[in-house]
């Protein structure tokens, strides 16, 4: 009974959010940032996309598994950005994926596919814990861009003036 209740007062305000959360920051990501930006906004939106897709076109009983599905193809995204990276956001990233990962697979093996409100809490903390690295990401990303600019014409200025 509380677990049905919860989950109707969620969907109408998280779901909805949910989305325009991971379209808006994937998007950003994927027109501001660099290639590390760009390449886990596209992942993390394939990973978000694909299953809700799959999830409409069969029914809610798999949705448990999609989600781990998911996180697990999004995971391998998030190794390839973190490879040799100096950022500090693919490291977030990659921990909060793992935690979700770990999240669907305990769920599966307690629950099977009864969905318990401590689980959507859970993973929907943890997803907009991955959104947040990946915002952060970016603003760094254009952050940094907009200094070498700047470094740039201050430079070319001081040669011309020279």
């Amino acid at each position: 009974m509380f677990h049905e209740i919860i989950t109707v007062l969620m969907q109408p305000f998280w779901i909805p959010l949910t989305r325009v959360a991971v379209f808006a920051v994937c998007g950003y990501a994927i027109l501001s940032g660099s290639w590390r930006e760009r390449f886990g906004g596209l992942t993390y939106m394939a990973s978000f996309v694909l299953p809700w897709l799959f999830w409409l076109a069969y029914s809610s009983r798999i949705a448990v598994v999609l989600m781990l599905i998911a996180d697990v193809l999004c995971l391998p995204g998030f190794l390839i950005i973190n490879h040799k990276s100096p950022h500090a956001w693919t490291r977030w990233a990659l921990l909060f994926q793992g935690l979700s990962i770990v999240g669907d697979m305990a769920d599966m093996l307690i629950y099977g596919d009864r969905r318990p409100p401590v689980y959507i809490l859970w993973e929907g903390i943890l997803s907009y814990a991955v959104l947040a690295a990946l915002l952060a990401g970016t603003i760094s990303a254009q952050a940094g861009r907009r200094r070498e600019r700047k470094a740039s014409v201050d430079s070319t200025a001081a040669e011309s003036e020279g």
